[in-house]
């Protein structure tokens, strides 16, 4: 996800920001409670323009979910977007 997502929110790139955070609501994986709920909220953010609150909910999702994730999941091939 870094390459993506990351590369947006640096550039403060809200349309590009909004895409990702929809490509990740429909790659949530299962078992992962509120990453939906949390990109969803980035979606919204970024659509609004409001850079910041974007930001805050990749830092939301990684706080949560980011050690689970890379220990269970990182072989999983992310979807083309």
């Amino acid at each position: 996800m870094k390459g993506n997502p990351a590369s947006r929110l640096n550039a403060r790139d809200g349309a590009g920001l909004e895409a990702a955070f929809r490509r990740m609501i429909a790659f949530a994986p299962p078992g992962f409670d509120g990453w939906t709920a949390t990109a969803q909220a980035g979606e919204s953010a970024a659509k609004k323009g409001d850079i910041e609150g974007a930001r805050a909910a990749c830092k939301s999702c990684h706080e949560q979910h980011r050690d689970t994730y890379r220990t269970t999941m990182r072989a999983r091939p992310v979807p083309p977007g």
